[in-house]
């Protein structure tokens, strides 16, 4: 089966359409929602652009993070607009904002969840949010108190007993 257009203006009209579509969303940020509902925000290629479901409904925004900020000051500005806390360039490598500058992720102490995209310009993560995170529930407890053992703590595991062969049966 095929199909045909006729005339030349809606072949004009099509091709206009998607370079100006195309023109448009260069250099934009966009951040896609949980699903459901789904979405998404688009911002400028200067803004962080979020995206959070609270109750079922989508939540986007657009802000921006001054680029005459360097290093972790940056980053600072970065956690405080995506989670609203007070973030300190002092407590910007600790575990928790490490992961949330990894994962583009941030969920709140009421399970809401922020997904977020950086703006275009914005540095690359620094090393020390590529280090491997120091996860408390990742590590074994310890019978008496129920905390992860510290390293002097864990013990060496042994080998398994291997069973000693018996001999074949007689036929």
């Amino acid at each position: 089966m095929k199909f045909h257009v006729r005339g030349e203006p809606f072949f004009l009209l099509a091709t206009i359409f998607v370079i100006v579509s195309a023109i448009t969303a260069h250099g934009q940020v966009k951040c896609v929602c949980a699903d459901p509902p789904g979405g998404s925000v688009t911002c400028e290629q200067n803004q962080i652009a979020k995206c959070s479901v609270r109750e079922g409904h989508v939540f986007g925004s657009c802000s921006k993070v001054s680029r005459d900020l360097e290093g972790d000051e940056f980053w600072t500005a970065v956690l405080h607009e995506v989670t609203g806390d007070r973030v300190k360039p002092a407590d910007v490598r600790q575990e928790k904002y490490k992961m949330i500058l990894r994962e583009h992720k941030y969920v709140d102490e009421d399970g809401n969840v922020t997904y977020f995209s950086l703006p275009k310009d914005a540095p690359d993560l620094p090393d020390w949010a590529k280090e491997p995170l120091d996860l408390w529930w990742q590590k074994p407890k310890t019978k008496e108190s129920g905390t992860p053992p510290s390293d002097s703590q864990q013990k060496p595991k042994k080998p398994l007993p291997v069973p000693p062969l018996k001999p074949p049966l007689p036929r």
